[in-house]
């Protein structure tokens, strides 16, 4: 059995072995996946990310988000010692500034947080993931803390938590007893819902 910190290695290694054509060209077959969802075409108001490091590069969703005139938002995170995410709007005139992890992230100076309830969809960033809508993140914890109200209130139908992915982070992974699982996993080839 891998552990976390293998396949985080494992999944940056394949990701780094394809060609960034070819990288690019995965990525906009799941999100052309992603974009004919119901849940994505019910949808106005979605937060994505901005990509960093070997995250999957999601600008052209945002980019067709605004073209469809869907509402789009960031995460920010929140000082510490909380270490959760709030949300902000995001649109191409958006002054973005690096928080302490280097991450771009909307102007704290806003102060238009839009409450997680009212977001339809968020779409997170992701390392690996299973069938069941276990997702492995870089290891901070914050959509965890985030959305832990999911794994009380399986009433709740907002936000639908979802990632685009490829295969190649497809693996098996041992759930801890505070990840929150995703409601789907969009890749170039199929789609997974828990």
């Amino acid at each position: 059995m891998n552990t976390p910190v293998e396949i985080r290695r494992k999944v940056r290694q394949n990701l780094s072995d394809l060609s960034p054509h070819e990288r690019q060209q995965l990525i906009e077959n799941a999100i052309s996946r992603f974009v004919r969802t119901r849940a994505f075409r019910n949808s106005k108001h979605i937060a994505c990310y901005f990509p960093v490091r070997h995250e999957l590069d999601i600008i052209p969703l945002i980019e067709y988000c605004w073209s469809c005139k869907k509402k789009v938002y960031l995460p920010c995170l929140s000082p510490r010692p909380f270490n959760h995410l709030y949300f902000l709007p995001f649109s191409r005139d958006t002054k973005l500034s690096l928080n302490r992890f280097r991450i771009p992230e909307p102007d704290h100076t806003l102060k238009k947080r839009v409450h997680v309830h009212k977001l339809d969809i968020v779409v997170t960033p992701l390392l690996a993931f299973d069938q069941n809508g276990a997702r492995l993140g870089m290891g901070g914890g914050f959509y965890d803390r985030t959305f832990a109200f999911k794994r009380y209130s399986k009433h709740l139908n907002k936000p639908k938590l979802w990632s685009i992915a490829l295969e190649i982070q497809h693996y098996s992974l041992t759930p801890m007893p505070w990840d929150v699982y995703l409601d789907g996993i969009v890749t170039e080839s199929s789609i997974y819902h828990s």
